[in-house]
């Protein structure tokens, strides 16, 4: 029988405490008034389409000042992800438990993702997809808007932007990412040769997670079923990938 993975005991307390200070980080006055002051040079010029409010957004800034908010966040929540992936690798390899007790999140240790370099140089690209997603949903919600008479920018910039759902799926998948990342640095500095895709079995499993989990042993560094080398594979995934045995014969991967 597989070990457990132990990160399923803390990754959503990890990510309600982020989810919270990337609502923030993104609703900050600086951005708010930038999409407002935004909005006004679009409705004095007449442009206030979709298309023409989402150019106007990024080329007064609003775009970079998202992506560098975001990026901010991210290195601190790929840090506490990596130091939950290091301690539920480890008890997974050792065949031991993780206590938690002790552990509160927003405190993650300053070297957690020392060496995992692929993490840090996808946090950039990562915070600038994220931010031209909102501003392409600012637009599009200030476009609807403006059809309907007066419009409320920066309340509109306000509630898009610290919307708790869409900061916690964030969080969450940015945790599993950053955990996934370190444990398969954990076990390839073990010498683990094969690993098994686990879920958190909480009825909210999808069947490509599923499948992957069925699948078996696969080679650490080698795609499962879905083409992923590991979680996440979608937003809101939950799993992780435990030590396990050579499959018979071996060549799985």
């Amino acid at each position: 029988m597989s070990p457990a993975w132990s990160g399923h005991d803390v990754d959503t307390e990890a990510a309600a405490y982020w989810a919270k200070r990337i609502a923030a980080a993104l609703a900050a006055a600086a951005i708010v008034q930038a999409v407002a002051a935004a909005y006004r040079s679009a409705q004095a010029s007449g442009s206030t389409d979709q298309a023409s409010l989402a150019a106007i957004l990024a080329a007064q800034g609003v775009t970079t000042l998202i992506a560098a908010a975001l990026l901010q966040q991210l290195a601190q929540v790929h840090a506490e992800g990596a130091a939950i992936g290091r301690e539920a690798a480890e008890a997974a390899v050792t065949g031991g438990s993780v206590d938690w007790s002790d552990w509160q999140p927003g405190d993650p240790p300053a070297d957690a993702v020392a060496g995992l370099v692929a993490l840090e140089m996808g946090e950039r690209a990562a915070a600038q997809a994220m931010a031209q997603s909102r501003v392409n949903a600012l637009a599009r919600k200030l476009a609807a808007a403006s059809q309907n008479g007066q419009v409320d920018a920066a309340g509109i910039a306000r509630d898009e932007l610290s919307d708790p759902g869409d900061a916690h799926q964030v969080a969450l998948t940015e945790i599993v990412l950053a955990s996934s990342a370190a444990a398969i640095a954990v076990y390839q500095r073990h010498g683990v040769q094969w690993h098994r895709w686990v879920t958190e079995r909480d009825g909210k499993v999808c069947a490509i997670c599923r499948a992957n989990a069925k699948a078996g042993p696969v080679r650490v560094g080698m795609p499962f079923p879905s083409g992923d080398l590991m979680p996440p594979i979608h937003p809101n995934d939950r799993c992780g990938t435990v030590p396990a045995h050579m499959p018979q014969g071996g060549s799985r991967g």
